[in-house]
């Protein structure tokens, strides 16, 4: 019995390691709904939207993740794309 348990605990381990792992992940950042408008782009709105210290590319990868975008991230007028905030 215990070394049946013995055994649990080592196989089970490196499961309950990664998960306590991912838990400790910093919080998830706030998010704002932007409705895209004509002539937008993500570079754009990643000009617009990003923060001065955060590399437009990393910022429009986090849109792009964010809304399940594709490559290429085509956009349209109406669509509305959640944005990250800090």
């Amino acid at each position: 019995m215990v070394l049946a348990f013995l055994v649990a605990v080592v196989v089970l381990s490196p499961v309950v390691a990664v998960h306590v792992k991912n838990t400790s992940a910093s919080p998830p950042e706030r998010q704002v709904t932007y409705i895209v408008e004509q002539g937008d782009t993500l570079w754009g709105i990643a000009a617009q939207f990003a923060p001065h210290n955060l590399d437009r590319r990393v910022y429009i990868y986090k849109i792009r993740k964010l809304n399940d975008l594709t490559s290429p991230a085509l956009i349209h007028p109406g669509q509305a794309l959640l944005l990250p905030i800090r």
